[in-house]
């Protein structure tokens, strides 16, 4: 019988609910456990960040567009306000890529494993996160 576990503060169900967290950094461990009863750990932390200027980020949500998405390992990101920060973060929380763009458009290469990744794109107005797919 395999066995896994999530566990951490605010962690429920195998899931980690920032709102529940509040501001602040988590550290979120997980624990499996195969047939043979071998058991591992990792861990990862995660910052939660207070969320403000909620109507602008809902406008600027609408215009950031990632293409193509799922991607084999290189994306643009379309619909950049001037000077924004751009950060790739795996499922562990790891930042990946952080750059800082002033211009429309930006290409990112994102080196690594296949599997899920966020996008965070902070602007003056707040910050919108975006999933990626990499195949």
């Amino acid at each position: 019988m395999h066995c896994q576990t999530y566990s951490g503060t605010a962690v429920s169900g195998g899931n980690f609910s920032p709102s529940t967290a509040g501001v602040g950094t988590y550290t979120i461990t997980y624990t499996y456990t195969d047939g043979n009863f071998c058991t591992n750990t990792a861990t990862a932390t995660i910052y939660v960040d207070a969320c403000t200027g909620l109507s602008s980020v809902a406008s600027a949500q609408e215009d950031v567009i990632i293409y193509p998405n799922p991607t084999k390992g290189e994306f643009t990101v379309y619909g950049l306000q001037s000077a924004v920060e751009l950060i790739v973060y795996n499922l562990f929380g790891e930042k990946i890529v952080s750059k800082t763009v002033n211009r429309k458009q930006e290409t990112i290469n994102l080196s690594g494993a296949s599997g899920i990744y966020f996008l965070q794109v902070k602007t003056e107005n707040g910050i919108v996160t975006r999933k990626i797919i990499k195949e």
